[in-house]
């Protein structure tokens, strides 16, 4: 596994040192020969899952051919007069829409930007919505969520008024996200995550597998109880927005704090004017649902507010890491990578 690849003798690989991963080599070339299917039905599964079996994984042939990818539509709300877009469950996507459509019974733009009225709408608004997705968001194969409930503007003002001071536990993660714009105005957002900055800590032949199964619960009046054939709640989503200028994509690696990022950028466009770069260069706060905290960039004054609130230096990953792109009716195209990582906004001729 893991010691393949990164120890020497049983120590780890120094600055300078060539990783090499053959065995990961001879996967991607059968994927070549045998085509993309073999993953899941095909000779690379048949090694994919003997490696698994070999780790003390329950897991059968079948369980891999019998993968299918699904094509679904997005959820949508209106935002002060923007269309958003989000992935449905079993996603937490719905989460973005059901703060957004709390903050959107607030006159955010008075208040000030994060004055401490501004901060305790986002961190009770990120409560009540954080405890619907933990109620309600599943395999919808197995538990359809009121998701036109849960949208509705009669729900929002019910929840409002029951302003919470529960909290959520938010999790590490190892997320990558990309959106990439072409000629023909076509858009796409790309996210992909082990999870856990390692994933499972199970790799065969070079390739990582990914802990979602952390998103089952073992409550058995949960809606995500571990049933067979089941897909976990999970934290991947993007955010899409449309207004009469343009259509653009928010989305970023920020795990459980996934849902307050998308927000919180997509109200710094809405409600305080910032261009897609400011809304991702300007800081952020954030409630971990650690011991009820709140952390925040220390760009920001020192919140005032209940909960316990912790510093963070100026630019922090630990608020997400951003990335956004924004088409106008145009089509000029505006794209931005957050300062917070090494990502890059290019174009390519």
């Amino acid at each position: 596994g893991w010691a393949q690849i990164f120890l020497r003798n049983g120590k780890p690989l120094g600055v300078g040192d060539i990783v090499v991963q053959p065995m990961l080599a001879d996967v991607l070339d059968r994927l070549v020969d045998d085509g993309l299917s073999s993953f899941y039905n095909g000779s690379v599964a048949k090694i994919l899952v003997d490696g698994l079996r070999s780790s003390g994984c329950p897991i059968d042939y079948e369980d891999f051919a019998s993968h299918k990818s699904e094509w679904v539509n997005p959820i949508e709300i209106n935002y002060r007069g923007f269309k958003l877009y989000e992935v449905p469950p079993n996603s937490q996507g719905i989460t973005t829409l059901m703060i957004l459509n709390i903050l959107e019974e607030y006159d955010v733009k008075s208040m000030g930007y994060y004055s401490s009225e501004h901060v305790n709408t986002l961190v009770n608004a990120s409560m009540l919505a954080y405890e619907d997705r933990d109620r309600y968001v599943a395999d919808p194969l197995y538990y359809k969520a009121p998701i036109d409930k849960l949208l509705s503007k009669s729900y929002v003002s019910c929840r409002r008024s029951m302003m919470s001071s529960s909290s959520f536990k938010a999790d590490v993660e190892d997320t990558t996200f990309f959106t990439v714009a072409d000629r023909w105005g076509n858009i796409v957002g790309f996210v992909q995550s082990l999870f856990y900055p390692f994933g499972s800590l199970i790799t065969v032949n070079g390739v990582t597998f990914q802990c979602r199964g952390l998103g089952f619960s073992l409550d058995e009046n949960s809606p995500n109880r571990i049933e067979p054939c089941k897909r976990p709640l999970h934290t991947l989503s993007i955010l899409g927005f449309q207004d009469q200028n343009g259509f653009g994509i928010i989305g970023c690696a920020g795990g459980d704090l996934r849902p307050q990022i998308h927000a919180q950028i997509l109200s710094n466009i809405v409600d305080f004017n910032m261009n897609i770069a400011e809304a991702v260069d300007a800081p952020r706060i954030a409630l971990t649902g650690l011991r009820g905290e709140i952390v925040y960039e220390c760009r920001i004054p020192h919140p005032k507010i209940d909960l316990q609130a912790k510093p963070l230096p100026y630019y922090s990953s630990t608020v997400g890491l951003s990335q956004a792109l924004y088409r106008r009716g145009d089509g000029l195209l505006q794209a931005t990578a957050d300062p917070r990582s090494d990502g890059i906004a290019i174009a390519i001729p």
